[in-house]
């Protein structure tokens, strides 16, 4: 499995990105339907409820999904999967029930929503589990079919609800069952309903499995949740100090801009976690070399992309979506900067994961929390325009990425300094 996945890894990243490639040319082709059908209001509190649900994920699914791939066995990783599943829709009706209690008593629009967010957040972590089953067994195809089922569900079920004036509901309908659709895909050639396989299923193999590998919902589930907080917050609490409109712009823009930095991003962040975890099994060579070609190519990827943003986003914007959204033009040249370096950096920063580097993961997570949050919300305070408070956002987010990427480099030379230490000496023939 080892030599299959190291043998062809141009092949596995074309697979996945073709996927994910045309999974984001759906959304972005569809983005200009979805900014007729729904206002920049409405558009504003599902970005907002959004933000709540790729909040909750990881914490819903305890975040097993990164333990899959380093799994010593097929048995002990399709234990954490279904463990993991487990865990994501029991504690999802947890929260969405309290929720739901909670906005009975309060009447405005985020929190009369809110309670959607788990029932969301729910089939998403199984998707990242089921995701990561398939990335272990190798199997790209699926998901690159995955990330194409998923765009079309998902912006066809809200073209359809839009259209039928559904409103805020129809775009978080449409978003829950367009990742319901995803899960499936998986699930149906996972092997976790082999006979076989069902018979590992047992209470006491899931409390095993979760005292071995207690470190992932203690250390990793915080950690991130507090990584996707940090993408997420801006949204938040610029609807909460600018309201939904500017929400809505700021969501829109992201929807646009996250689309490159899937396509990129996510096929080599899939298969550089693969190549390095199989690399760690194995007790190899850290592969520094790899990790320096992939940040030369993804930086030449990125730069070109900034220099497109920052001269053509304000137009181009503005003849696609209007005139309605040209703020979101305006704030998506502010974010160019900050987008090179996270499609620098991010794919890369599963190296922490991959060696233990849990504590230091969870600094980083946290001060980029503070820093982006204190960044939206001290901006917004001083009377800073929602444009104005963007750029802010995208200097800072900027800087928080430069150092994940020093920690990913410092982490994996160390690791490769150690090896070349341990390393048996080389027999004389």
């Amino acid at each position: 499995m080892v030599g299959a996945a190291s043998s062809s890894p141009r092949r596995a990243v074309l697979s996945i990105a073709a996927g994910t490639g045309a999974a984001n040319l759906i959304v972005v082709a569809g983005s200009p339907v979805i900014a007729y059908l729904f206002t920049p209001s409405e558009f504003g509190t599902f970005s907002s409820i959004a933000a709540v649900a790729f909040i909750l994920t990881p914490l819903l699914s305890l975040r097993l999904e990164l333990a899959v791939p380093l799994a010593e066995d097929e048995v002990d990783s399709r234990t954490l999967v279904v463990v993991g599943c487990a865990c994501s829709l029991v504690l999802g009706g947890i929260v969405a029930t309290a929720l739901l209690t909670i906005s009975l008593a309060t009447g405005n629009a985020l929190s009369h929503w809110a309670w959607t967010a788990p029932l969301i957040a729910a089939p998403m972590a199984v998707f990242q589990l089921l995701n990561a089953l398939a990335i272990r067994s190798q199997r790209y195809g699926a998901i690159a079919i995955r990330n194409v089922t998923v765009g079309l569900a998902t912006l066809a079920l809200q073209v359809a609800l839009g259209a039928a004036g559904l409103g805020v509901s129809g775009l978080l309908l449409g978003w829950g069952l367009g990742q319901l659709a995803g899960a499936l895909s998986l699930l149906r050639k996972s092997g976790l309903s082999d006979a076989s396989a069902r018979q590992s299923y047992t209470l006491r193999q899931g409390k095993a499995i979760l005292r071995r590998f207690r470190h992932v919902p203690t250390v990793l589930a915080p950690a991130g949740a507090l990584n996707v907080m940090g993408l997420q917050l801006p949204v938040i609490l610029l609807a909460a100090l600018h309201g939904p409109d500017v929400a809505g712009q700021f969501g829109l823009t992201q929807r646009v801009l996250t689309a490159p930095v899937a396509l990129i991003g996510l096929a080599v962040a899939q298969v550089y976690l693969g190549s390095l975890a199989a690399v760690r099994r194995a007790g190899g060579e850290p592969p520094v070399r790899v990790f320096r070609d992939a940040t030369r190519q993804l930086a030449v990827i990125g730069a070109i992309g900034t220099a497109v943003l920052l001269v053509f986003s304000e137009p181009l914007f503005l003849w696609v979506y209007g005139s309605s959204w040209a703020t979101s033009g305006q704030m998506a040249r502010m974010l160019s900067i900050a987008l090179l370096f996270q499609i620098v950096a991010s794919p890369l920063s599963q190296t922490l994961v991959v060696y233990g580097r849990h504590k230091t993961q969870l600094a980083w997570d946290s001060s980029r929390l503070l820093i982006v949050g204190s960044t939206v919300y001290f901006s917004s305070a001083l009377g800073a325009s929602p444009v104005q408070t963007v750029a802010g956002l995208s200097l800072a987010t900027a800087a928080t990425y430069a150092l994940s990427w020093y920690l990913s480099w410092r982490t994996l030379a160390v690791a490769h300094a150690q090896w070349s230490q341990e390393r048996p000496p080389r027999q004389l023939a």
